[in-house]
């Protein structure tokens, strides 16, 4: 278990060959069934706050206690410590002590890995995935 007991670093991560930004709206419809809405409102929180203004930020610093109180954890660090730890089990985080790495893409899902997900959120995906093939026809 991550244990989170002074001020975080956040610094962001991701791959070029990655799908799309954690902003994007695809990210909580296809990946809140999975994450859940606590882990995906801290993605985009912390990625945003990397995003301040239009402007990529190496890292910033911040108190668990003030993001537990962002996401609405109500002051609680061990359910943020909860939320990293799941973020991490899924890939969208590595915590290395008080250095918090936040995935800011989102990864291609696999067919075999997207039947796991909620049929609501398996839609999504198709409706987005389909929206991608005309632009990449329209495109060429």
């Amino acid at each position: 278990m991550i244990r989170v007991e002074r001020e975080l670093t956040v610094i962001g991560w991701g791959a070029p060959s990655d799908h799309c930004s954690v902003l994007d709206p695809y990210f909580p419809q296809v990946w809140t069934s999975r994450l859940g809405p606590t882990s995906v409102c801290a993605v985009q929180l912390l990625t945003a706050r990397l995003y301040d203004h239009g402007a990529w930020h190496e890292s910033f610093t911040i108190e668990p206690v003030e993001l537990a109180c962002q996401l609405g954890l109500a002051r609680s660090v061990s359910k943020l410590q909860h939320t990293l730890d799941r973020l991490a089990r899924f890939g969208f985080a590595e915590v290395n002590d008080h250095v918090v790495g936040i995935r800011v893409t989102c990864p291609r899902i696999s067919r075999a890995h997207l039947n796991r997900f909620a049929p609501l959120s398996v839609e999504a995906h198709e409706r987005h995935m389909a929206r991608e093939r005309q632009r990449e026809a329209r495109a060429s």
